[in-house]
């Protein structure tokens, strides 16, 4: 939590101290064409950096310039426009420009509501996020699948708690704890 606010913190100084430098108001035509062919170069650089060379800091760097990326783009865009525009045409074109972008977070945030047409596409979706696919309780499989399955209904039908040294296939439910005599029997050796 301490280096994410250092690296906002790091944005913020970082933005602030640039924005209020000499190049503040856009003098040419392509200022903002040549300020994000500028930024793709260095972060080409980065990438090409990380490749030869995997450290923390880099990771750090790119965040804190893929922020400043953000926000530098943004400013020059709107200075580029208050610049390109007079009053009465930029009441009209700034409706233009808030209308896309609410629709693009529209689009953006109704993309995870797309429905999965195959359970195997939901178990790859999750697999990419490095999270667990559903879990499927033992008392509803068959016998053959799970020491818990079958029977007439949904119960476990024995003690579900299992001896610590129980076989790797049976050691399901409730696991007891190691006894003390052999934990300590353990740590001499």
């Amino acid at each position: 939590m301490r280096k994410a606010f250092g690296a906002f913190l790091a944005i913020a100084l970082v933005a602030v101290s640039v924005s209020l430098g000499s190049w503040k108001r856009p003098q040419g035509r392509y200022d903002l064409s040549l300020l994000l062919i500028a930024c793709a170069l260095v972060t080409f650089a980065f990438w090409a950096f990380s490749s030869l060379k995997q450290s923390a800091w880099t990771l750090y760097a790119l965040y804190v310039w893929s922020g400043l990326v953000g926000t530098l783009t943004g400013l020059q865009f709107w200075l580029v426009l208050g610049e390109v525009y007079t009053v009465t045409q930029a009441k009209r074109i700034y409706k233009l420009v808030g209308a896309g972008s609410v629709l693009g977070a529209v689009a953006g945030a109704g993309r995870g509501d797309k429905p999965f047409t195959k359970a195997g596409k939901k178990w790859f979706s999750f697999r990419s996020f490095s999270k667990a696919y559903f879990n499927v309780r033992g008392v509803a499989m068959n016998a053959v699948d799970h020491p818990h399955g079958g029977g007439s209904h949904q119960h476990v039908g024995k003690p579900s708690t299992v001896g610590f040294d129980a076989p790797p296939g049976r050691k399901v439910g409730r696991m007891s704890p190691q006894p003390k005599r052999i934990r300590e029997k353990r740590r001499r050796r």
